[in-house]
């Protein structure tokens, strides 16, 4: 697997299903992958194992092809005359 950044929400306990949650974010070339990560574990496991335990399922979804929950690509700046983006533009200002 190609080696990206990942950003972590705010983890949480789910104190019913005795798992932790947070929304794990990649970014990559490609734009930024959001997934929802669980790890099941007791209330008094340290955060640094909590905290790999959800990057290793979001991993394991990329793997797996699991469905996004969102993806936000990169923003590419087209100003070239006769595009429907250069066109939309011009047609605004």
């Amino acid at each position: 697997m190609i080696r990206t950044k990942h950003q972590m929400s705010d983890v949480i306990y789910n104190a019913a299903e005795q798992m932790f949650e947070a929304l794990v974010t990649f970014h990559t070339s490609d734009g930024r992958m959001s997934y929802a990560a669980t790890f099941a574990a007791p209330l008094t496991t340290s955060y640094e194992t909590a905290a790999a335990g959800l990057i290793r399922d979001a991993r394991r979804q990329v793997r797996e092809g699991a469905k996004l929950l969102g993806i936000l690509r990169p923003h590419i700046k087209t100003t070239e005359p006769n595009t429907p983006l250069y066109n939309t533009m011009a047609r605004a200002a």
